[in-house]
């Protein structure tokens, strides 16, 4: 069974790109189960965030550890129940969530050594095109940019925990199609 564990920030368009590939790539896939974070999270991350005193660091911190806790007990049990079922998992998610204060990860050192990726698979956006300059801003861009740089740092912690490859596949503005055909080149070789 092989795992690709597929990250990046909100506005890479991970989302989208994996659902595009594997709806468009189908036929050439072997069977797989595909997990979205997102789905395992069973409360409002934001909400229950936006409740906190945003001067209340520490709390922000023990809500994070408890949607961590929260989500790895999920995760666990979803990855437990397709054992057998599926040959190959494709997990998409986040690997960091920017809050008031800071950034934090999402995943654990229990859930990254449960999970074993074979590859993890970091979606960047070019944020350097002028484009992307007039649709966040100057601002904007350094906070991106910083967010990205985190959640690659991150990759390569939990690719050492696991002993997994990774791949970067970059979002160049204008030019999804290159983007598409590097995560289908990776998910096929991946999961091969």
């Amino acid at each position: 069974m092989s795992l690709i564990l597929i990250t990046g920030i909100p506005e890479s368009g991970r989302d989208s790109i994996v659902k595009m590939v594997l709806s468009g790539s189908k036929k050439n896939l072997p069977a797989f189960a595909y997990i979205r974070f997102d789905d395992l999270v069973s409360y409002d991350v934001d909400k229950k965030s936006e409740e906190l005193d945003l001067w209340s660091f520490s709390k922000r911190i023990d809500h994070m550890h408890k949607i961590q806790g929260d989500f790895y007990r999920n995760l666990k049990k979803k990855v437990d129940s397709l054992k057998g079922k599926e040959n190959h998992m494709i997990v998409n998610g986040y690997f960091t969530l920017k809050m008031p204060g800071g950034y934090l990860p999402t995943l654990s050192k229990d859930s990254i050594k449960f999970f074993k990726p074979d590859i993890i698979v970091v979606v960047n956006v070019d944020l350097d095109n002028p484009e992307m300059l007039r649709k966040f801003g100057k601002e904007r861009i350094r906070e991106l940019k910083y967010h990205q740089d985190i959640n690659l740092k991150y990759a390569a912690s939990y690719s050492t925990l696991a002993k997994s490859a990774i791949s970067v596949v970059r979002v160049e503005y204008g030019n999804l199609k290159y983007a598409l055909k590097e995560m289908t080149d990776v998910i096929t070789l991946a999961l091969q």
